[in-house]
């Protein structure tokens, strides 16, 4: 083995902390040869390593004069001096060798401008990091440094500046992963800082003057009780003149929420304008297909998990929550897009709530226990959905969380085509008002979601009042064929003894299913389908029709005979999941049909929610 060999050899172990074997390789070097510059600069680096001043000074100062332009022994020289003893007059003049011989060494300037940061003398650090980064534009520390020079001076408009610069156009080696950590979190305290000392209110007037100039109308209204950060209330949906943007103030940035909420409406009035709105909401029909697709199956690995008066408004915000992600994600992508390149001054406040939404999808598909029982086509939409997001964070602010999703190939490249095909529209010249909806259809044809949602055109679509006009997205009881083969057995001979029921018993049962069209008819199809859950619930216990009393749910908290519960049991999915009434093996067509013609002489109409 050569010197050469010996010294690389030897700078590895100092590497990896390896000191002994390093000054072992070392001696050997020197005994071979004793002017070897860089041997004595590795021992004046293991020397400081060690915290042996002294002797790193007087091996660095041998590699010195051995070669005067040895560029490590002249930054370690300048760093035992400025660092250790406080001497920076000293360290000074080797700073300054440094910048005669390496003038156009990137790496150089950074470390001599990094020393100069931390003995305070920052206005002589900026030119050498700006010089840095002219000289080599992918070298992460020259950021890192100029950004922590800026906050240092509270500078911190110009430390987020370039700490995002650093982050777009630095190259992501792994040698370079520490520094870009760095660089993140400079990005992030300093879009805090920003954002925790600006008045957004005022770019949130000055959205409202473009809007009110045009003719549209904004009312901005407080609603603490929303589980949703904002909402819009476009006025066209409710025959309105002014459109309502209601805000949540217990959340943080309420300003960002309500120009978010613009961004929203701008779209809408523009596709409105050339005649291409559309209205995406739930339908009936997108309830079924939910049913069918999910419903048997949670409920199946919920039963026993969740409980019983609990698990109505469980899969209610399931169904919810999945019709809100598939509308909202692609949609949030235009907004956020626009927001960045037309708003600026919003990139810090738009960066904390990017970023912190993107950790909370984060944590809540890791840390849930919950996902571990629902159906895997539905937490593999809402994580694919969730990193499609994550990509949108990464292109704008090169911030790279994607690998905490610990996403498999399969949902990687599912979220890639998505959040392709999005670049696609937006880099596309000839985009028009309206595309965005051919996005969303997109997303539910890739994610065979088309039939979660309905996109319907405004001429399509009845506008009525809140309540009426686009039904809460909700879930119905599903197509509950889980039942145990004792269950089912049990289930045969109640229709068996069902068939030899006389005339008597077929009018009490239209006497009890009149009843519950009555207290249906003073109910939402919200409730009534909650109230079909939950008795889906008991049912899978078994109903004893002839039980005179102890049967009771939820959400009529009163007491039911076994025949009086069946009859809310059967009325109640003819009103919300007619579809799936019929599995339910419950003999009560006739008496049904009977008891709603008894509802329209009485009512003057029949009863019904679709």
């Amino acid at each position: 083995m050569n010197t050469q060999e010996k010294i690389a050899q030897a700078a590895a172990a100092c590497n990896r902390r390896d000191f002994k074997k390093a000054k072992s390789l070392l001696k050997e070097v020197i005994t071979l040869d004793s002017n070897i510059s860089e041997a004595y600069r590795l021992l004046g680096q293991i020397a400081y390593e060690e915290m042996d001043d002294e002797s790193a000074i007087d091996n660095l100062l041998v590699a010195l004069k051995l070669d005067k332009k040895n560029l490590w022994a002249l930054i370690m020289l300048g760093n035992v001096f400025s660092k250790r003893k406080k001497d920076f007059k000293t360290a000074q003049s080797y700073y300054e060798s440094v910048l005669e011989y390496y003038p156009d060494n990137a790496l150089a300037l950074t470390n001599v401008a990094a020393v100069m940061v931390e003995n305070k003398k920052i206005n002589e650090a900026i030119p050498l990091f700006k010089k840095a980064m002219a000289l080599d534009e992918s070298f992460p520390n020259c950021y890192y440094g100029l950004a922590m020079a800026y906050v240092q001076q509270e500078k911190f408009q110009e430390a987020f500046e370039t700490a995002l610069e650093g982050q777009s156009k630095s190259v992501d080696r792994p040698e370079n992963g520490p520094v870009r950590k760095e660089l993140t979190r400079i990005l992030l305290h300093a879009a805090q800082e920003i954002a925790d000392h600006s008045n957004y209110m005022k770019v949130v007037a000055d959205i409202i003057k473009e809007f009110e100039a045009a003719g549209t109308k904004i009312e901005i209204q407080q609603n603490d009780n929303m589980n949703v950060y904002a909402k819009l209330k476009y006025a066209k949906h409710y025959n309105k003149d002014t459109n309502v943007i209601l805000y949540n103030s217990k959340m943080k940035y309420v300003e960002y929420l309500i120009i978010h909420e613009m961004g929203h409406l701008r779209m809408m009035e523009e596709a409105d304008k050339l005649g291409q709105a559309k209205v995406i909401h739930s339908t009936d029909k997108n309830n079924a297909f939910f049913n069918r697709k999910f419903g048997a199956l949670i409920l199946k690995q919920l039963s026993s998990k969740v409980p019983q008066d609990k698990i109505a408004g469980f899969i209610t915000s399931l169904q919810e929550g999945l019709g809100l992600q598939l509308m909202n994600c692609p949609l949030d992508l235009f907004v956020e897009r626009f927001i960045y390149e037309h708003y600026p001054v919003l990139r810090p406040v738009q960066l904390l709530m990017l970023y912190g939404q993107d950790k909370e999808n984060i944590q809540g598909l890791m840390k849930g226990d919950a996902n571990k029982f629902l159906p895997h086509a539905l937490v593999k939409t809402t994580k694919v959905l969730n990193m499609c997001s994550s990509m949108h964070l990464k292109n704008l602010y090169h911030i790279d969380n994607l690998e905490e999703f610990h996403p498999t190939q399969d949902e990687r490249s599912v979220a890639k085509d998505l959040f392709d095909e999005f670049l696609a529209y937006w880099e596309a010249k000839d985009l028009q008002p309206g595309e965005e909806y051919a996005l969303v259809e997109y997303f539910l044809e890739v994610l065979n979601m088309e039939d979660a949602l309905t996109i319907s055109d405004y001429e399509d679509f009845v506008v009525k009042v809140e309540e009426e006009a686009k039904r809460p997205m909700s879930v119905d009881a599903g197509d509950y064929d889980i039942y145990s083969e004792e269950q089912r057995e049990r289930q045969r001979k109640f229709e068996e003894e069902s068939k030899k029921e006389d005339g008597g018993r077929d009018f009490m049962m239209t006497m009890f299913i009149l009843a519950a069209l009555e207290e249906f008819s003073k109910m939402s199809f919200e409730k009534v389908t909650k109230i079909a859950i939950e008795i889906a619930m008991l049912g899978m216990k078994g109903i004893e029709p002839s039980k005179p009393s102890g049967y009771r749910i939820p959400s009529i908290d009163r007491d039911f005979g076994g025949y009086a519960m069946l009859a809310y049991y059967y009325t109640s999915w003819k009103l919300t999941i007619p579809e799936s009434a019929e599995q339910l093996g419950l003999p009560y067509r006739a008496q049904y049909e009977d008891a709603q013609k008894l509802f329209k002489k009485k009512y003057g109409t029949f009863l019904s929610f679709l």
